[in-house]
């Protein structure tokens, strides 16, 4: 997720969310999620969403990235 064109401050009052595969369950709260090792479970579509700490702003939903393992 980049919030840099949402916050002149610094990314670091942004609160991330990763979901998988358009579940309302989060996957990641982390500003870059890693797979490490990666496994063929992994395989999926992944959007992230942005909220600013103390404040209003929020981004609009990513475009979904599909992962696919080979």
């Amino acid at each position: 997720c980049d919030m840099e064109s949402y916050d002149g401050e610094g990314v670091t009052s942004w609160q991330y969310s990763w979901y998988k595969d358009g579940s309302a369950d989060v996957f990641s709260d982390q500003q870059e999620h890693t797979f490490s090792p990666v496994a063929e479970f992994d395989e999926g579509k992944y959007s992230c969403y942005g909220v600013e700490r103390g404040g209003s702003r929020r981004s609009q939903h990513s475009d979904e990235v599909t992962l696919t393992v080979s």
